[in-house]
């Protein structure tokens, strides 16, 4: 199944072009700012535990959203874990390359720096 769920995802990937539009991964940067807001003064925050703790929430929810859809089907467990492979597939990083290069090839400062944006934010 997971072979499957993967093939499915690649190919959605292909014929409909990178599916960046589904991939808002704002709402990570709020959840870490909520986090250290509440986590900062904490000696373990800073290192390893941090990291921990920051993955750990959402990949329980996942965990407990998936166990529960694996109880009702097997095709909602499938489907879900081939929506957590495309979302997780990330950008198209040669479509960002090229136009960074295209961006420095131009010289346009604002083009570059707008370039360097989209690059490092993803």
């Amino acid at each position: 199944m997971t072979l499957i769920s993967i093939l499915i995802g690649l190919g959605l990937e292909f014929f409909f072009g990178t599916l960046d539009r589904i991939r808002d991964l704002r709402w990570f940067d709020g959840y870490c700012a909520w986090l250290d807001q509440r986590m900062a003064e904490r000696a373990f925050w800073d290192g390893a535990g941090g990291v921990l703790v920051t993955l750990a929430i959402p990949l329980l929810v996942l965990g407990l959203v998936a166990a529960g859809l694996r109880d009702i089907s097997v095709v909602l467990m499938f489907v879900l874990a081939t929506l957590v492979f495309i979302y997780s597939l990330g950008p198209d990083l040669n479509a960002l390359l090229n136009g960074y290069a295209s961006a420095l090839e131009s010289g346009n400062e604002a083009d570059v720096g707008a370039a360097e944006e989209r690059l490092v934010l993803r």
